[in-house]
């Protein structure tokens, strides 16, 4: 998940746990 990397979050959980991704993804 290259998204993760441009938040510079630490993607080690499904995008469901990250609320930054959310909005983000479709």
């Amino acid at each position: 998940m290259v998204s993760g990397e441009v938040f510079g979050i630490d993607i080690a959980e499904p995008p469901e746990a990250l609320p930054t991704l959310s909005p983000v993804l479709p």
